[in-house]
């Protein structure tokens, strides 16, 4: 199905409209974790070809709502299941790779405007909840480090979830400023929110405990993403009002 949807693109739209909601469905009720894994894999290259094909038919109202329903049924089924507690580390970033991957090819194809208010607060529900995740995960490590048992296996399996956190908060990041591409001004009001965790990681005079320089990053590439994914004069100046 991927492959089809990739190469035939807009032509594949209409094979989507009858699998789509059965994939995302399979998606929810997997069997296990190999067809959990494939069937979560495919739902942007399907989003993509339905959105496509909404480009290029010259205003198809049907087709138009068909990818905004699917689109947005995709993004919900992504960021809940991203802080879904029954799922490991290891789907968790499956799935916010997945949803940047969607937001992403979204863009691509044009299509804008298809979450709803709550949908984009639910967005910015997911990445705060995703960073307390990986600062509680930081802080019990660092305070395993100080056990007596701590030895070299165990410190590399340390540094392998450390490198897994933080490709999850870097996918995150890039999951704010995709819905930034896709829906412009509207999705400041969700965004500003964050600000003060923003200027928490860069407050040079209290830091956080357990601060690393990633977080400032983070913190930075947070605050100018409108910037650089806005798509209007309103943007920027909402980026510089905000600022």
């Amino acid at each position: 199905l991927a492959r089809f949807a990739e190469y035939l693109r807009g032509d594949f739209a209409p094979y989507v409209r009858e699998v789509g909601a059965h994939v995302l469905e399979t998606a929810q009720q997997a069997p296990n974790e190999r067809v959990h894994e494939t069937t979560i894999s495919i739902v942007p290259f399907l989003a993509a070809s339905l959105a496509n094909a909404a480009r290029r038919s010259n205003g198809d109202a049907k087709l138009q709502e068909a990818t905004r329903e699917f689109a947005a049924a995709a993004v919900n089924l992504l960021s809940v299941g991203v802080v879904t507690e029954e799922l490991d580390v290891e789907f968790q970033h499956l799935y916010i790779q997945t949803l940047c991957e969607l937001l992403q090819r979204l863009h691509d194809e044009g299509a804008s405007n298809f979450l709803s208010g709550e949908l984009m607060h639910n967005c910015v529900q997911m990445f705060n909840e995703l960073v307390e995740n990986a600062w509680l995960r930081r802080e019990e490590r660092s305070e395993e480090r100080e056990d007596e048992d701590h030895d070299d296996d165990l410190e590399a399996s340390f540094q392998r979830e450390e490198e897994q956190d933080s490709s999850i908060l870097v996918n995150a990041i890039e999951m704010l400023e995709n819905t930034f591409k896709t829906h412009g001004a509207a999705f400041v009001p969700h965004w500003q929110t964050l600000l003060p965790l923003a200027a928490k990681w860069l407050d040079d005079q209290n830091p956080p405990k357990y601060l690393i320089p990633l977080d400032r990053h983070l913190a930075v590439w947070c605050v100018c993403a409108l910037r650089r994914a806005g798509r209007s004069e309103t943007d920027a100046c909402a980026c510089a009002a905000c600022w």
